[in-house]
């Protein structure tokens, strides 16, 4: 199986708060990566955050992204389950 590598970098992180309470907030965050080396491109995603005092971090996600391997371009997207 083909194999590629590389790094990363986080771009960007947008924060919009949806709704705040008490104990708990919803927000939606928006982040950028741009990856270089064996693999080139660029993804987005979108998540949706609850928070609790002492809980984990619930969240949803959608990504896509955009890449290019040598020889090769694409992309794809990824949803909860």
């Amino acid at each position: 199986m083909p194999r590629a590598e590389g790094t990363f970098d986080g771009g960007s992180w947008a924060e919009r708060p949806l709704d705040e309470r008490e104990g708990a907030r919803i927000s939606q965050a928006h982040l950028t990566k741009t990856y270089r080396g064996g693999l080139t491109g660029t993804s987005t995603t979108d998540i949706l955050i609850a928070l609790t005092p002492g809980a984990g971090l619930p969240r949803i996600r959608r990504d896509r992204a955009v890449h290019r391997h040598p020889g090769r371009a694409g992309g794809h997207r990824r949803a909860p389950a």
